[in-house]
């Protein structure tokens, strides 16, 4: 991230998906005028949507029972 902000380049991320036979590279640009912190919740959003649409294409299927759990502490 701070590389691209000191060079000025553009922030891209990007997903391949498989919809049958075919692959789809799903793309985004991320501004990088803003904070790290606003850029990085940029990343994870796409990231989120394009899993809302695609969940096959998570890995963490694998390991995903392997997640502690952890109570809900809303009111904490």
């Amino acid at each position: 991230i701070k590389l691209a902000q000191r060079m000025g380049v553009p922030i891209v991320t990007a997903i391949m998906v498989r919809t049958g036979n075919r692959y789809r590279v799903i793309l985004q640009q991320i501004e990088n005028n803003q904070s790290e912190e606003s850029i990085m919740e940029d990343y994870f959003s796409f990231l989120s949507n394009v899993l809302l649409e695609h969940p096959e294409i998570w890995d963490g299927w694998d390991w995903f029972s392997s997640f502690p759990l952890i109570e809900n502490r809303e009111n904490t």
